[in-house]
């Protein structure tokens, strides 16, 4: 086998710099985009418990809305989706515990809200089996005693609370979904020039 010469070394020294330049670049290029892909992914997961924290806010204050409604005016068509509404909490209860799945805190948080959805939602079906077996006054006299409001500013605490933490923490990633597409883009850019040359 014949010997290299200078020029021929110098070229093939070159060639392996940039091969070696090359894998470097597409190894980073790639560790960078499993990065955006997970702080994209971080960023979702914070958006999917918010919206599941709002949902199971809003309906059981509708459902609170709809009986009062019901106390009133006796018309049974204001209640008839609450049935459905309680299905509808509990489904996005049990979609937040798998969101949470490996935070023990939330989770605690979330079994203490789900505790207080479920006593709030027994009042509002005691409050309307009141007014359909013993009539408007004993409704209202039950309503008058404040049953449920303090399970309610609870709900509202703990809900607010875990939103404002999901909001703090959608700040920071979204920072670092920032820095990360941006390192993808130079590291993605230095393997096109390393290409080129």
């Amino acid at each position: 086998m014949r010997a290299l010469d200078k020029s021929e070394k110098k070229v093939l020294i070159a060639f392996l710099f940039i091969l070696a330049t090359l894998g470097f670049l597409a190894f980073f290029s790639n560790y960078n985009s499993q990065r955006v892909i997970l702080s994209t992914e971080e960023l979702d997961r914070s958006q999917e418990i918010k919206y599941h924290l709002e949902k199971s806010f809003s309906m059981s204050s509708d459902m609170a809305a709809s009986a009062r409604g019901y106390v009133l005016s006796g018309d049974e068509d204001y209640i008839k989706s609450n049935n459905r509404n309680i299905a509808t909490i509990f489904s996005h209860i049990n979609d937040l515990k798998n969101l949470y799945a490996n935070d023990k805190e939330k989770l605690l948080l979330l079994n203490e809200l789900e505790i207080l959805i479920d006593k709030r939602i027994s009042l509002i079906t005691r409050l309307t089996d009141l007014r359909r077996e013993k009539g408007i006054n004993e409704a209202l006299a039950f309503f008058a005693s404040g049953s449920g409001r303090i399970e309610m500013e609870r709900i509202r605490t703990l809900v607010d609370g875990m939103i404002s933490e999901e909001d703090i923490k959608l700040e920071s990633e979204k920072e670092i979904n920032k820095a990360n597409i941006s390192n993808f883009n130079f590291t993605f850019d230095m393997l096109l020039i390393a290409i080129a040359i």
